[in-house]
């Protein structure tokens, strides 16, 4: 796995965090919060910063801090204002996942705010590097910040399925970290993302533009960013009488990530399917693993196969 880095993304301009009168005089700089989710000051009242250094990466000016050890998991994002006058801090959108998302490549939005202590949640503890830079995407002006645990990759805790005003939730599997599903009603074409906003740094799209039909059991290959504006539609053995489908999507990079349908119960979502007579019943997560003949008790859903027959499950 690449390494993983903590990335803010600010909107191009005439210097980093240039808004309106105030501009950054300094490289920004982190501060981790205490448990309490204050910010630390010395005896004078001066925060504790870390200090990130520019580096140049292609045509943009990337500010980095390494290994920084949040213990609290939560940080604030500081600059200081070129007057010397007034500090600027970053906070998450209203209608930004929280805790923020933790990936290689998940950046999460953030705004510009004028109060003290704009605090920003990561889902865990940890051990972190930083990686702040600007960045125009589709002409908008988001400042963007994302946030990946040096040892692993935090995935977010929800997708979703979005046309237009309509939103279909996906929930993590438990227990499957990467993995998610929903039983849903889906409209007649969808766009996959882990924010309420699509663009195209929080958007999963085909691999391939044209494969966007999905068909039941089939699996469309999908990455972060890439033809993320191809909508997704669903096949004509993808739906049911009532529009309903299984919904199954996996983001796990230990195999490919993919989108797939199926019709409500039927055999064949992802790679747990029946081909043998057994008279034993056995359960399988939705990534196809056996679990054995013993009911789970984590709470998930799980594929049930007993003989040829096999039905999905919901153990709460």
């Amino acid at each position: 796995m690449l390494k993983q880095l903590f990335q803010v993304l600010l909107t191009a301009g005439p210097i980093l965090f240039a808004t309106q009168s105030y501009a950054q005089s300094e490289s920004p700089y982190i501060i981790v919060a205490d448990e309490m989710g204050n910010l630390p000051t010395d005896a004078d009242g001066n925060y504790t910063l870390i200090t990130m250094n520019a580096v140049a990466v292609g045509d943009e000016t990337h500010y980095t801090a390494s290994n920084v050890d949040v213990p609290s998991g939560m940080f604030a994002i500081y600059a200081k204002d070129a007057s010397g006058g007034n500090d600027t801090f970053y906070q998450l959108t209203p209608w930004a996942v929280t805790p923020i998302v933790c990936g290689d490549a998940f950046p999460n939005p953030v705004s510009i705010v004028m109060a003290k202590n704009a605090i920003i949640e990561l889902p865990e503890a940890g051990t972190y590097n930083f990686d702040f830079f600007d960045r125009k995407v589709l002409g908008t002006g988001y400042h963007q910040i994302a946030a990946t645990n040096v040892n692993k990759t935090i995935y977010p805790k929800q997708l979703y399925l979005i046309s237009g005003s309509t939103t279909i939730t996906l929930p993590e599997i438990s227990g499957e970290p990467g993995c998610y599903y929903a039983l849903a009603e889906l409209p007649a074409s969808f766009q996959l993302s882990y924010e309420t906003q699509l663009y195209e740094m929080y958007s999963f799209g085909p691999v391939d533009a044209n494969e966007t039909t999905l068909e039941a059991g089939q699996q469309c290959k999908i990455a972060h960013g890439v033809n993320f504006s191809s909508k997704f539609t669903a096949g004509a053995t993808a739906k049911s009488a009532s529009n309903m489908s299984d919904i199954y999507v996996r983001l796990n990079p230990e195999s490919d990530m993919f989108i797939q349908l199926a019709l409500p119960g039927m055999t064949g979502i992802h790679s747990a399917t029946a081909t043998v007579d057994d008279a034993e019943t056995e359960y399988y997560t939705l990534s196809g693993i056996c679990l054995g003949a013993s009911r789970p008790t984590a709470s998930g859903v799980y594929i049930v196969r007993n003989g040829t027959s096999v039905t999905k499950t919901i153990i709460r």
